[in-house]
């Protein structure tokens, strides 16, 4: 429950209502402690009956969950994702477990927005409605997240398919999760023969470690084209680097390699040749090289903090990558030629 008394910003030590009255911040105070001491009094004389529905709001919440949709199955088809979903469950003390067994089950789609049928694997996520937290599981998995309800007032839910970027359906039947959720490791990644090493590149956790490679110097490419070179295929988007213009990395590029993606928990397929067996070579213009990123954010006067405050933490705090704040008060002193990549936050700009 929450209890406010208004006066938002702007009403200091007096303000006149709506109403010819004045709302005084001693008023304000003194609201606010009545209601406070009154809830403490209410909650004493019905101590009994609080104590008796704090136990069977958990107790329902396991047995007959209150939500149209009891299962939530999620698409084990990238780990890290995958992960970053199950640490954030994990924080909110939520069940899961993995499905157990493969199956083509019927839900609603939060790719498609629509019923569909879909071939799940033994080892995608389950999350269980029948569990203590299931009233928060079924705010945090609500498919439709816009509320158009005129009479609410900060209800929104956080739909976490959405926000992870993850195929997931939402099923009206109860499911049971059997066992843990199991991941490959990431595999040895050096050789000595290596013409090239070629990384996956569709997760947060790859951003980090291609970032951190920039930071060492390393020269790298991006596959425009699929490439499939000795039976390994390497997506669109893929990471190359080669022995080739790294031939400067102290202590050598596969030694960098080696020690980066064992910290990392990446994994780079070492390749002895940059002929394709199918797709572009490794030569190709089709793998371009990737210009380090050297950026400047605006910041200060007229722009947004909340705006600014978002792209400083995403590339200081969760990608460890650098960036260079541009006051607005000295902007039109500073060289741009500098930077190559030029961040304007949301603001209110002159």
């Amino acid at each position: 429950m929450t209890y406010e008394q208004a006066g938002h910003g702007y009403a200091g030590l007096g303000i006149i209502t709506e109403y010819g009255d004045t709302l005084t911040l001693k008023d304000r105070i003194a609201h606010h402690y009545t209601t406070g001491i009154s809830t403490v009094e209410i909650a004493s004389l019905n101590a009994k009956r609080l104590g008796q529905e704090f136990v069977d709001y958990f107790e329902l919440n396991t047995s007959k969950p209150q939500a149209k949709y009891k299962s939530y199955i999620i698409r084990n088809d990238n780990q890290d994702k995958v992960k970053s979903l199950m640490s954030f469950l994990d924080k909110h003390k939520i069940d899961y477990g993995k499905l157990g067994n493969s199956k083509t089950v019927k839900g609603f789609s939060y790719v498609d927005g629509v019923e569909k049928s879909y071939s799940a694997n033994e080892n995608d996520l389950l999350i269980s409605a029948y569990q203590p937290t299931s009233r928060l599981v079924t705010a945090l998995f609500e498919p439709k997240t816009k509320l158009s309800d005129s009479l609410t007032y900060d209800i929104t839910a956080w739909s976490l398919p959405y926000a992870h970027g993850l195929e997931a359906y939402a099923l009206v039947d109860k499911l049971t999760p059997s066992g843990d959720i199991t991941f490959a490791s990431a595999e040895e990644t050096i050789s000595e023969k290596a013409y090239a090493y070629v990384s996956k590149y569709n997760s947060l956790e790859d951003v980090k470690w291609l970032a951190y490679l920039l930071r060492q110097g390393v020269n790298a490419r991006v596959a425009q084209k699929p490439i499939t070179i000795k039976g390994n295929t390497f997506e669109r988007g893929s990471v190359v680097i080669t022995q080739r213009n790294n031939e400067n990395i102290k202590g050598g590029i596969d030694e960098l390699i080696r020690k980066s993606a064992k910290e990392f928990d990446r994994s780079a397929v070492a390749v002895t040749t940059g002929f394709a067996d199918a797709g572009v070579d490794l030569g190709s213009s089709s793998v371009a090289k990737i210009e380090t990123p050297k950026i400047a954010v605006l910041a200060g006067d007229q722009t947004s903090s909340l705006s600014y405050g978002e792209i400083w933490h995403f590339f200081e705090r969760q990608i460890d990558y650098p960036i260079t704040s541009i006051g607005t008060d000295y902007f039109s002193w500073v060289n741009l030629d500098e930077y190559n990549v030029f961040i304007i936050p949301h603001g209110y700009y002159r």
